[in-house]
């Protein structure tokens, strides 16, 4: 199944596939700074489907002229897709998950790339949509507001403290992040783990104040309800600031 966009959605035709909620939705776009016409010839059909079948294909660049261009995820770190109109006869079909019986409204969707725990979101932008992926070995971890973070753990000096922990991440470009779901607290446990039993733990963002518990890098949400650091999961040491 794929749709196309231009002002409205709208069923164009129907796909076959193991995967019943991976669709291909089809718009009027660009990818940006890429030459299509380096791309192989086929028709529009055979380059959305080709892409479709593909597992690791997940957007598909086709213009009026029949030059196709295909990406996989594994080897794409971002890309850009800018919003075109019909008359310049560029589309761009991107693999999306859909659970939905009947043709949706734009806010309907949920263009994600990938699968299973390698999962993000394209970010809508003014013009078209922009995706970003973890860099090298970086673990992707999707959240709950349409946001993703790319986590990666750092072994440093025995009893290096917060202050030295932050520079650390800061010099490199990086942030210390906060942890939103089980899934990231278990996977940092599970690094504590494969770096052995000298290795004691890794630092966090986070502070508790007047005994309520709360994240300062700026894009990690409040604990309140969240499982995300009870003993199962994270042994915490933290020191109360007031």
């Amino acid at each position: 199944m794929f749709f196309q966009w231009g002002f409205f959605f709208f069923l164009l035709n129907i796909l076959h596939s193991n995967a019943a909620n991976q669709k291909m939705m089809l718009v009027f776009g660009k990818v940006a700074n890429i030459d299509l016409s380096k791309g192989t010839v086929k028709s529009e059909k055979n380059c959305i489907n080709d892409c479709y079948k593909q597992a690791k294909c997940f957007v598909a660049y086709m213009n009026s002229n029949g030059n196709c261009l295909s990406f996989d995820f594994d080897y794409t770190k971002n890309l850009t897709v800018i919003e075109t109109t019909r008359s310049e006869g560029l589309k761009v079909a991107f693999k999306i998950n859909f659970n939905l019986t009947d043709c949706p409204s734009y806010e309907q969707l949920e263009t994600i790339v990938g699968e299973n725990d390698e999962s993000i979101l394209w970010n809508r932008t003014y013009n078209g949509w922009t995706f970003n992926r973890c860099i090298d070995d970086w673990k992707v971890f999707p959240r709950i507001d349409s946001s993703a973070v790319c986590m990666q753990t750092f072994n440093l000096s025995e009893g290096v403290s917060k202050a030295k922990s932050i520079e650390f991440c800061e010099q490199k470009g990086f942030k210390l992040t906060g942890v939103a779901s089980v899934a990231e607290s278990q996977w940092i446990v599970g690094r504590i783990i494969t770096n052995g039993a000298n290795y004691r733990g890794y630092w966090i963002d986070g502070e508790r104040k007047n005994r309520v518990f709360g994240w300062t890098d700026g894009y990690t949400t409040p604990l309140l309800g969240n499982s995300a650091l009870v003993v199962s999961n994270a042994e915490l040491s933290i020191t109360n600031l007031a």
